[in-house]
């Protein structure tokens, strides 16, 4: 491989109270996969988004080809990098050819003539998505391909793809690798942001680690092991595996009886779903991304009406009940979105920790007014045994790190009265660190005769952790397994659809 591509040098990031990165290099070469690794909040986003111009560095500079550019996101997509984030920025009831050519200097809205461009770059790159399509019609993995097909239009040589494999099924993120592979022969230089230790060791040429805004180092793929690259992220050995004791199941907690959903789609709408959930269980619902698991979990919090069907906590019926009684039933719920649903991201931690407590005697003063020093107490309690990196409790929630924010969210929910606790993709985007931390929580929930519903399209986790999965595909549940009855390749089939896997 030829020298650096491009080069930072020297990048120091501080946002308030927080040294998010502190003097940093990095650079990835021509032909080039380059992993960036660490634990949330070690600095990925925040180095991948001073390179792409978004923030701002406060010292440090930027090198493409050897020439030194100017940190703005004009200046490098005119220098040739682009970027897919984790969260797509498209236009829904565009088409997918509208999608890819807004912004692209020179180019007008003319569909047909740009047609044959968008198919060839896509028949090159392992990367097809019919150019006519609604945006709103296509699965997560094809709207990615139109996030990478919209940087490669505009002449993207770098590429950086920001944890690129978060919300994709196995075959999708499979059939991303395939184009990662074609971009590397085409000499295209990728920078790969994640924290999945085993797709660092399966992707890249070379890997640097960040902890705490510093770089650690930076290793040849070849040279390191799993257990070496987590020791290095987390700063400490690393235990992967979990071990799930034997719980005696209870009483029903949930009964959900031939729901019906109306859906953000036609596959996402629930038809005539079944399940039930006992005290000292873990029951999961196992599917790709955009089958119905949303709306499954908003019916079940309130914010989703249903049309047919049951649901029951216990005793009562709670279909179509208002959030705040489902909430005085004994449900906790760590939700997918947890920046929109979970917080109030403009309010503080204190206030955002309160929510669903906000009527507990224990934080009110003659009913009336809140005990601020008891808020403050059970705040900093949550913040220090959940390990959220903070500079103090009156910090807006907005202004952590993803993980921190996850942290804070599974330590309020935690700590409710509850009787069935929903989980929603509550590992997504963590470290591995963290991972195991909130998997543990979960196993202890039901030591203590809780009920879990996992709702995760983690297949490794769902495996490791379940008493009893239902496979969700259309909307439906069309299979109902247990762990020890199924492997991780059986279940891969079943949720796409293949019911005699």
């Amino acid at each position: 491989m030829s020298e650096a591509k491009l080069e930072a040098k020297n990048i120091t990031k501080r946002f308030p109270g927080v040294l998010a990165l502190n003097n940093v290099n990095f650079g990835v070469k021509k032909g080039e996969v380059h992993a960036l690794l660490g634990e949330n909040g070690a600095g990925k986003t925040t180095l991948v988004n001073c390179i792409f111009g978004l923030f701002k560095p406060d010292s440090g500079e930027l090198f493409i080809n050897g020439e030194k550019c100017r940190i703005s996101p004009n200046e490098t997509i005119e220098k040739g990098i682009g970027m897919v984030h984790q969260n797509f920025s498209l236009v829904p009831n565009l088409s997918v050819g509208e999608n890819i050519i807004i912004g692209a200097e020179g180019f007008k809205l003319e569909l047909k003539r740009n047609s044959d461009r968008i198919r060839e770059l896509g028949k090159k790159y392992n990367l097809f998505v019919n150019p006519t399509r609604k945006v709103e019609e296509l699965s997560t993995g094809e709207k990615q391909k139109v996030e990478i097909l919209k940087a490669l239009f505009k002449g993207a040589e770098i590429l950086i793809l920001d944890e690129p494999t978060d919300l994709l099924a196995e075959r999708e993120k499979k059939t991303l690798f395939e184009t990662i592979e074609k971009m590397k022969k085409g000499e295209k230089s990728i920078i790969f942001i994640t924290h999945k230790l085993d797709e660092v060791l399966e992707i890249s040429d070379r890997v640097s680690v960040l902890r705490n805004g510093e770089k650690v180092g930076t290793f040849k793929t070849e040279e390191v092991n799993r257990k070496k690259l987590a020791k290095l992220m987390v700063g400490k050995e690393v235990i992967f595996d979990i071990e799930k004791t034997h719980t005696k199941k209870g009483e029903l907690v949930l009964m959900v009886n031939n729901l019906a959903v109306e859906g953000n789609t036609k596959i996402s709408s629930l038809k005539n779903l079944s399940f039930n959930i006992r005290e000292g269980e873990i029951y999961s619902i196992a599917g790709v991304a955009g089958n119905g698991q949303t709306e499954l979990v908003e019916a079940l919090i309130g914010l989703r009406k249903a049309k047919e069907g049951n649901i029951t906590i216990g005793r009562d019926n709670l279909t179509n009940k208002e959030p705040l009684e489902i909430i005085e039933s004994g449900v906790a719920c760590i939700p997918e979105d947890r920046e929109n649903v979970g917080f109030c991201k403009n309010r503080n931690i204190q206030e955002n920790i309160l929510l669903k407590k906000q009527e507990n005697q224990n934080f009110k003063e003659k009913r009336i007014l809140l005990k601020e020093e008891s808020i403050k107490n059970y705040a900093s309690e949550i913040v220090s045994s959940y390990r959220v990196k903070v500079s103090n409790i009156n910090q807006p929630v907005n202004t952590l790190s993803g993980g921190n924010i996850q942290r804070l969210l599974v330590g309020r929910e935690l700590n409710l009265d509850y009787r069935l606790l929903i989980a929603h993709n509550p590992t997504r985007g963590l470290d591995v660190d963290l991972q195991n931390q909130i998997r543990k929580r979960l196993l202890e929930a039901t030591e203590e005769d809780k009920a879990v519903l996992l709702v995760s399209s983690n297949l490794d986790e769902i495996l490791m952790l379940s008493d009893r999965i239902g496979v969700i595909y259309e909307g439906e549940i069309i299979e109902e397994t247990r762990p020890k009855e199924i492997n991780k390749e059986k279940l891969g089939l079943l949720i796409s659809g293949v019911k005699n896997a």
